[in-house]
Parts: structure tokens; C-alpha cells; sequence
């Protein structure tokens, strides 16, 4: 029987997908994805969308947590599109990539070979070293910058994200900032809807792209091997 929207059914969450979403079934087998869920998590999801093979849930209430939550440490994890797992214990974490890596190999390839364990960061956070800002203004006209809601284009302020070192955060605050104090010059406007922004830094050297508003003179500094984000 197809699932309805707004029906609730007590699930129990089995693995994540691979964009962090728990993986449940329904009793007909149906597979229901929620996103904010952990495995092991027992909980009354909410269907929003039946696809017939596959349905969309939302977590209505958690009725018994899976002991790899742990506390969410940022006001904006839900809302914000930038991280799906900041409910999740890291070594958690680390398994539910490296299942990903195995599932891929066995269900799209057809292969049943074995996947060693993903390798720990030494930082669990502060660790990228590259972050795209969208920028715009809140719901009181001040110039924000922060992260687009999921599938959306709607911006949710995030003044300081966990995932990325201060000194970027910085940056995009210091162009809001500077924003603030221009925005009365007829030549100095932000546009009415979002732009992006761009910084990033390797070891010692940190580069900042696209802020030209904001960005101060370049200082000299060792040359740094390049890295790749994260």
C-alpha cells in the first residue's frame, strides 16, 4: 500500500544514505529517507513525499536515540545546508563513509571486495581549508553571509561554522561589516540577491578570492604546499 503524506510510523533507522540521510523501511519494505537521523535510532517519522519505490520522512519524534548521537554543538546544524551528520559521533561517522564506499562497490558494481576503514582526521572540526559564502542580506535587511538552506536558495546566517577555520569566517564577516558602513554610497550596493564569496588557505598562507570590497593589502608570507578541501 502506497504510503500517504503526513502519515507517522515508528521506525527504526538502519544505516545512512549517502547524503547522511537514515535509511528506514517501511512494513511494506518501502524505503523511507530521513534526514537528522542516526542509526539505531528509534523514532515516529512523518512521510512529506511517497515515490513509490522510495518515500521522503521527516523525524516527528525520537523515541529512543541511537547511542552514536551526540549533542549538536551549532545553532544553525538543522536548517543549514552545509552539514547533515553534526548529530553523529565521529567514529560513527567514519563507518557510515567507509559502508558507503562497500555498498557502492557491491550494489552499482557489483563487486564484493573489502573496503578498509576510513582514515581519521587529526581535526574533527576547524579542519577545511577552502569555503564558498553565500552572500546577501537577513530577514532585518543587514548584510549576512552564511550557507543556503537545503535545496534551496535561501540563505541562513552563519556568522562562525565549526567546519571552517576562524580566520575565514573572518573574512566574510569582515566584508559584511565593511558593507554595513558603505551601503549608503549610491555606488556601493549589494545586490538584491545573493552573490558568493570565496576564501581559502593553505598552511601558513591564507589567500582570500572575491572579496575585493574587504580584502586588504597581500602580505608576503613561506610558500605552503597546496591541499584540497575536505
Amino acid at each position: 500500500m502506497p504510503l500517504q503524506k503526513n502519515q507517522v510510523l515508528t521506525l527504526t533507522i538502519e544505516r545512512l544514505s549517502n547524503d547522511g540521510s537514515g535509511v528506514a523501511h517501511s512494513p511494506d519494505g518501502e524505503a523511507v529517507f530521513v534526514p537528522g537521523t542516526a542509526p539505531g535510532d528509534e523514532a515516529d517519522i512523518r512521510i512529506v513525499k511517497d515515490c513509490g519505490r522510495y518515500a521522503f520522512g521527516i523525524l516527528d519524534t525520537l523515541r529512543t536515540p541511537s547511542p552514536d548521537r551526540i549533542p549538536v554543538d551549532c545553532a544553525v546544524a538543522g536548517p543549514c545546508g552545509g552539514c547533515s551528520l553534526r548529530h553523529l559521533d565521529y567514529a560513527a561517522e567514519l563507518r557510515a563513509k567507509q559502508e558507503s564506499v562497500a555498498d557502492a562497490f557491491r550494489r552499482i558494481g557489483g563487486l564484493d571486495v573489502p573496503v578498509l576503514d576510513a582514515l581519521p582526521s587529526p581535526e574533527v572540526d576547524r579542519y577545511r581549508n577552502k569555503v564558498q559564502f553565500p552572500v546577501g542580506r537577513d530577514k532585518n535587511g543587514a548584510p549576512c553571509i552564511g550557507f543556503y538552506a537545503g535545496r534551496t536558495h535561501r540563505i541562513v546566517p552563519c556568522p562562525d561554522c565549526k567546519l571552517q577555520p576562524g580566520i575565514l569566517n573572518a573574512i566574510g564577516n569582515a566584508l559584511c561589516s565593511f558593507s554595513v558602513h558603505t551601503t549608503s554610497s549610491p555606488t556601493m550596493r549589494l545586490p538584491a540577491r545573493a552573490w558568493c564569496g570565496t576564501s581559502s588557505c593553505a598552511g601558513v598562507r591564507t589567500a582570500a578570492r572575491s572579496w575585493s570590497a574587504s580584502s586588504a593589502p597581500a602580505q608576503s608570507s613561506p610558500t605552503a604546499p597546496n591541499s584540497s578541501s575536505s
